[in-house]
């Protein structure tokens, strides 16, 4: 059997959400080899995100470097507060008022480090600078 028949096999044999995951990652690995990022919004349009620098700042407290995590990103725990919430509200199915409120909180505090870091990190400090290979200035050039 060639590959490409086993990959049609695998394909039709599978349930819908295995095969709507696959071509997620496969056009993730086209976007990063395309615009050296695996962020979503940075890799489109060139700017970093919100949450620019929460993998890092991931990784870093993976290594007990709090210092470094928080450089990175200074509301990585609250991101994994809000993941927590999120979570337990779609396994039980109810989000409660105070989870509730905590989310709308976390929404505000992520809006105003955005603009706080995009006031005064951006475009020179990592994790804030553009992405010149973004598809968005990848077509203005074509454009051009």
């Amino acid at each position: 059997m060639s590959p490409l028949q086993s990959l049609r096999t695998f394909l039709v044999s599978k349930p819908k959400w295995l095969k709507a995951a696959l071509v997620f990652f496969v056009l993730l690995g086209l976007l990063y080899v395309l615009t050296d990022t695996n962020c979503l919004a940075e890799a489109i349009l060139g700017v970093p995100c919100p949450g620019c620098g929460l993998t890092r700042a991931t990784l870093a407290l993976l290594r007990f470097d709090f210092t470094k995590a928080f450089q990175f990103h200074p509301l990585v725990l609250l991101a994994y507060l809000d993941i927590a919430l999120v979570s337990i509200a779609v396994i039980t199915g109810k989000l409660s008022k105070s989870s509730k409120n905590i989310l709308i909180v976390s929404i505000i505090l992520f809006i105003g480090v955005y603009i706080f870091r995009m006031i005064t990190m951006y475009p020179d400090i990592a994790p804030m600078k553009p992405n010149p290979r973004s598809l968005l200035n990848q077509l203005m050039r074509l454009l051009k």
